[in-house]
């Protein structure tokens, strides 16, 4: 899966990068709530990838929250789940 996320501004306030929210993974109807962060990564092109193989009956979905930021002093950022 990959994330998009445009910023119209020029130089590196209009450069977007990407980074997961530590703590902001929710694996859907699943009673144990153990944190799934060291399980997924995402590049800072937006690229997201899992680093464990999953059971869907165990877990059917997944939630994550991804931060957007830009490179810009200071940096803006927006994150949604």
């Amino acid at each position: 899966m990959t994330i998009q996320a445009d910023d119209k501004d020029a130089g590196n306030n209009g450069s977007v990068r990407f980074r997961l929210k530590e703590n902001s993974i929710k694996p859907q109807n699943y009673p144990d709530p153990t944190n799934f962060y060291p399980y997924f990564e995402i590049d800072e092109t937006g690229v997201v990838k899992t680093r464990a193989m999953f059971d869907r009956e165990t877990v059917d979905s997944y939630t994550l929250e991804v931060v957007a930021y830009d490179l810009g002093t200071p940096t803006a950022k927006s994150s949604k789940y």
